[in-house]
């Protein structure tokens, strides 16, 4: 309703065509405000906000937030609330049963993040969802934690966690550290599927790649049922050099060693 130029006046000073602000003076006054609006959605605080962050129910006005020169709460529109919440009673699939477990247990129990478990909800993705009218709002339905588990969690990222690394190349921290950094070895961000929080790891294609290619003096050693010194000598001495070196170890190229 306002525009950018009049946004730098002071409210005074704002003029706005007189049904428009009839109009938005009515709804304001018949809508509701957050701790209402909280109550009508059966939501804490937390999810609420949630709700607002992600564009699912909107304020008509208001912003505690947010303003240069007045300090206004938001209110919501009973009937917007109404049809969000309609959204969700269409998502209901079953009769309340005892091993269904409200939303809040079911994120604890699988450790799911609100708008995950809203989301699939309003996909309807999930086929046992029942309501608990003795409760109101979002306080009401009642969750399959297995089905929830399932398909929030998805299926193994199938990479290898850096800890990972120094057993399977095998490496000291400090060497699979500069492969990393070196970009010898390359990483990718994937979702933890139990803890859901993003964690940088190596796929197993990129591990089988470099261990086919590179080989540390090490593990040559090893390998061969020598000491290192002695093997390094000896591949000076071939003229085979190291392609790079980590943490002071010693990389060399597999195909030169045949």
């Amino acid at each position: 309703m306002i525009t950018a130029e009049d946004g730098t006046k002071t409210f005074e000073r704002i003029l706005l065509p007189s049904d428009e602000m009839q109009k938005f003076v009515e709804g304001a006054l018949a809508g509701l405000e957050v701790p209402e609006a909280k109550i009508k959605l059966g939501t804490g605080r937390v999810q609420f906000e949630t709700l607002v962050k992600h564009a699912l129910i909107k304020p008509l006005g208001g912003d505690r937030a947010a303003s240069n020169f007045i300090s206004v709460d938001r209110r919501f529109d009973p009937s917007d609330l109404d049809k969000f919440l309609e959204r969700l009673i269409s998502c209901v699939t079953t009769e309340l049963t005892p091993d269904l477990v409200d939303i809040a247990n079911a994120m604890r129990k699988t450790n799911c993040q609100f708008m995950e478990v809203i989301t699939l909800l309003l996909d309807h993705s999930l086929k046992n969802v029942a309501f608990d009218t003795r409760e109101v709002g979002i306080a009401g339905f009642r969750l399959d934690v297995e089905e929830v588990r399932r398909l929030a969690l998805g299926e193994e990222h199938g990479c290898f966690a850096v800890s990972e690394l120094q057993r399977l190349i095998p490496a000291s921290s400090r060497i699979v550290k500069d492969l990393l950094k070196g970009g010898w070895l390359q990483t990718v961000q994937r979702k933890n599927p139990v803890k859901r929080n993003m964690q940088t790891v190596v796929e197993r294609e990129a591990l089988t790649k470099f261990k086919e290619e590179f080989v540390s003096l090490g593990n040559l050693a090893t390998n061969r049922g020598t000491r290192t010194w002695c093997l390094k000598k000896q591949l000076d001495s071939e003229f085979i050099r190291p392609v790079f070196e980590a943490a002071g170890m010693p990389f060399y190229r597999q195909a030169e060693l045949k």
